[in-house]
């Protein structure tokens, strides 16, 4: 008897709820009857049970209630034929699949070179106890994996003299034996380099020529269910070509795989991408792309999570060290406690649950809250420059001037507002090579994050940057003005007051205001449609402002320094031309001016599908950005 698929020595066969598995094997035989299994040393299997039958040249056995635990060693007989395999166990398998880092690239001095009841089939098609490096290409029969296969005494001599190797998968199922007290088993599919069309279910077909044809084979051949898929892969998919689609590609693999395996919730722990040094900044929004749709994965496809590897140490520019890989290892052991055995003692990973927009006129800035779910014991690392704004072609605004911690799990983001961009979003590990190193107690870190819409903060439209007035100061008092008689000292300039290039909504008069005393006066119209806005106004000094004669905001009180948005005067506009008033007293000289422009409810809707007032001065449209 000859077995072909299911049981081989040193297999590690998969458990079911109850803690049996079942064996299901077929093969040759040249025999015909009845097919008699006994496993020595096994209380009820000791004499020979029927399992299966032979005929035609070919057998198959199914037998269930093999408990968890071993090695046994399973004898099968068909009349004067059989067969015996040694070293078999029952406990949990996983796939092993992705590219170089599931495959393991880190060196092998800080890795993990093999652990107590770890078995793997290696890509040799051959179940051994599990030794570093697992994935060896060279020793595959398929030719996706290889151009020329080596032999077992070769594939022997390459494992004992690799410098590199490690892989997240031995000290993932090191963790798991230990935590679950059961055999690991691991299937070695993954391969360098590979991007999600080289994992197209749609060549499967093509068997050994394809990497999912040689991965179903694999699994096919050892005749089992598996307890989950570990899934490491990404790199080559970070570009502007397939960076966004790499979601419904993943998400179709996936199904395709669950399908083929015969196990609709297969559980799938996956890695978000680390670092990449030298990756320049064209590489920068496909690579930050990817990892938010990894990080967003188990949202849009259940029984999947993610663990993140950004703040892990590397061997090189792109793949984890020995001793990173011992981390990430943990981790997935860790998600795969949660995920696929439901341990309640297990709880979420770290996550930034909120970012929240403050009002607050303490910091001398935008003050932005951030708060964190999932924390055990508490978040270290540096956050300095670990988060960022960005705008929306991912490019950093260079707006905050510092991150502190407020206590607990929040912590504070204080921005400059005059810099702060439309639409700008906020991420936490911006590029490919982020400062990004917050991680818990247990050594789970936050994962890559964002961009992230802010809650409360407002989507800047055109500035107001086009005036009449300013250049005189008079004399009268700011509480004594009305609408009408600021917009008639304003006509009395014949000047036409622009902001400034870099900060056209910023109208500066502050060297014509030197040593005087008395109020400026400035008046503009625009033209809108039916709209409720918002004016975000700033100023540094005593103000009024008017909307059609209709006073919509004041303040005696107004000092340095004039912020940007500081003041939210909402506003509701008919169809039509509409005129605003402002006067400033120029205190003494110190004021230097003020900025005013529109803004709406950033409710992810594009600055540019919004229907902003035009500005109207001397009888023509003027610009207003």
């Amino acid at each position: 008897m000859h077995i072909l698929t299911g049981l081989f020595p040193n297999q590690v066969l998969q458990r079911d709820r109850r803690g049996f598995a079942t064996i299901i094997a077929a093969g040759r035989a040249t025999a015909t009857g009845p097919v008699l299994v006994t496993i020595q040393g096994l209380r009820g299997f000791a004499k020979p049970r029927r399992a299966g039958h032979a005929r035609g040249g070919r057998f198959s056995v199914k037998l269930p209630g093999l408990p968890v635990g071993g090695p046994y060693r399973i004898a099968l007989h068909c009349g004067a034929e059989g067969t015996v395999v040694e070293g078999v166990r029952v406990g949990d398998v996983w796939l092993l699949a992705g590219q170089s880092n599931m495959q393991g690239y880190g060196d092998l001095a800080t890795g993990l070179r093999r652990a107590p009841d770890v078995f793997a089939l290696t890509m040799a098609g051959v179940w051994m106890p599990a030794e570093e490096p697992i994935h060896l290409l060279q020793e595959s029969s398929d030719p996706v994996h290889t151009g020329e296969t080596i032999t077992a005494a070769q594939a022997v001599v390459a494992r004992r003299d690799a410098l590199l190797g490690a892989g997240p998968g031995l000290p993932f199922a090191a963790a798991m034996a230990r935590r679950t007290g059961v055999p690991q088993g691991l299937i070695a599919c993954a391969h360098g380099g590979s991007s999600l069309t080289q994992w197209d279910p749609a060549l499967k077909q093509q068997g050994g020529r394809s990497l999912y044809g040689s991965m179903f084979k694999a699994w096919h051949r050892t005749g089992q269910p598996v307890a989950g898929l570990l899934w490491y892969q990404g790199e080559s998919d970070a570009n502007e070509n397939d960076c966004e689609r790499y979601t419904t590609r993943f998400v179709r693999f996936t199904r395709a795989l669950r399908r083929d395996l015969t196990h609709a919730r297969l559980p799938v722990l996956t890695v978000q991408l680390g670092r990449l040094m030298g990756g320049g900044p064209a590489a920068v929004r496909a690579w930050n792309r990817i990892q938010e749709q990894q990080r967003l994965m188990p949202t849009v496809l259940d029984h999947c999570g993610v663990v993140p590897a950004v703040d892990l140490p590397l061997s090189d520019n792109i793949h984890l060290s020995g001793a990173a890989q011992q981390r990430i290892g943990l981790r997935l052991a860790r998600l795969a406690s949660r995920l696929v055995h439901k341990d309640r003692r297990e709880s979420a990973p770290p996550a930034i649950a909120s970012v929240q927009r403050r009002r607050t006129v303490t910091q001398n800035g935008i003050v932005y809250e951030v708060k964190f779910s999932g924390v055990s014991g508490g978040l270290h690392g540096r956050v300095e420059q670990a988060f960022a704004l960005v705008d929306a072609e991912h490019r950093i605004v260079d707006a905050i001037i510092r991150t502190e911690w407020t206590g607990g799990d929040c912590l504070r983001i204080i921005a400059w507002p005059n810099l702060v961009k439309a639409g700008a979003r906020l991420m936490y590990g911006h590029g490919c090579n982020p400062p990004a190193l917050l991680a818990d107690d247990r050594d789970c870190a936050v994962p890559i994050t964002g961009p992230l819409r802010i809650a409360g903060e407002m989507l800047a439209g055109p500035g107001i940057s086009a005036w009449q007035g300013g250049i005189t100061v008079h004399p009268d008092r700011l509480a004594k003005l009305d609408a009408a008689r600021v917009a008639r000292l304003a006509s009395q300039d014949e000047h036409i007051t622009a902001g400034e290039p870099q900060w056209p909504e910023f109208i500066n008069h502050h060297t014509r205001w030197i040593g005087t005393h008395g109020v400026a006066c400035f008046v503009t119209e625009f033209e809108s449609a039916a709209a409720t806005r918002i004016l975000g106004f700033g100023y540094d000094g005593p103000v009024r402002l008017w909307l059609d004669g209709k006073e919509i905001h004041s303040n005696p009180k107004g000092t340095n320094p004039c912020l940007a948005d500081h003041h939210l005067v909402p506003v509701t506009l008919m169809p039509g031309r509409h005129r605003l008033a402002l006067a400033m007293d120029v205190n003494g000289g110190q004021a230097w001016g003020f900025t005013l422009r529109w803004l709406a409810p950033d409710d992810g809707t594009p600055p540019g599908a919004h229907r902003w007032p035009v500005c109207i001065m001397a009888n023509k449209s003027c610009p207003t950005v």
